[in-house]
């Protein structure tokens, strides 16, 4: 499958799924200079959290709504993000659907298990990585790992059968398009994030303790 392509797409917007949008540079509120690479724990407390809750606003925008799976990835507008975003990198927040297969035949395959989030002792979260094939069953340099929360932080006999929908079926899926000869390890670098890790362990702490709280109300 090509490289990313320069083709925009239909991204969801509050009050029309099927609007045509282009992410601009100045919507996207991070300080001048810093890019887009959130913790593990950060993805999870900062953004999916507060995007299932919908009680408090998410520290940027730089996270997409998107029917991810109606796409392959070479459709998705991942040159839209190369101003704060590693190269060939998105986010996108979205539902899953059975099979993670796209509307053409490809299919997101897994190759690995879950792995747990942690913040300080507790599980928040889990990521699973998987590779994209397309139609014809070919294994692409997509790849892409998708955060979910973990459903134990919310009580089981929860009443609020929106709220445990949610977290169910939404995830946010880290998209990325490998070169070749693009190493793994390259996955974690220096580059300077969009926020302090002490910022982001103290939200950490205080999203996931206000969580059962807030399924209260």
């Amino acid at each position: 499958m090509d490289s990313p392509s320069k083709k925009k797409i239909k991204l969801d917007s509050d009050n029309n799924k099927n609007t045509l949008q282009t992410i601009s540079l100045e919507n996207i509120k991070l300080p001048l200079g810093f890019r887009f690479k959130p913790k593990d724990s950060s993805l999870i407390t900062l953004y999916l959290i507060r995007k299932i809750l919908n009680n408090r606003p998410l520290p940027t925008n730089a996270i997409k709504d998107i029917v991810f799976y109606d796409f392959d990835p070479d459709q998705l507008p991942i040159g839209e993000f190369s101003g704060y975003c590693r190269h060939n990198e998105a986010y996108f927040f979205t539902e899953v659907v059975p099979g993670r297969t796209t509307k053409s035949g490809g299919l997101w395959k897994v190759h690995g298990p879950y792995v747990p989030i942690m913040s300080g002792d507790v599980v928040i979260g889990f990521k699973k990585y998987f590779v994209f094939y397309s139609a014809g069953e070919e294994k692409t340099n997509w790849n892409m790992y998708e955060y979910r929360l973990n459903p134990r932080l919310i009580r089981a006999d929860s009443p609020n059968e929106l709220l445990i929908r949610k977290i169910d079926y939404l995830v946010i899926c880290k998209v990325r398009y490998r070169e070749d000869d693009e190493n793994l390890s390259t996955d974690d670098d220096d580059t300077t994030s969009c926020s302090s890790d002490d910022e982001n362990e103290t939200e950490d702490n205080e999203t996931t303790s206000r969580l059962q709280s807030d399924d209260d109300q």
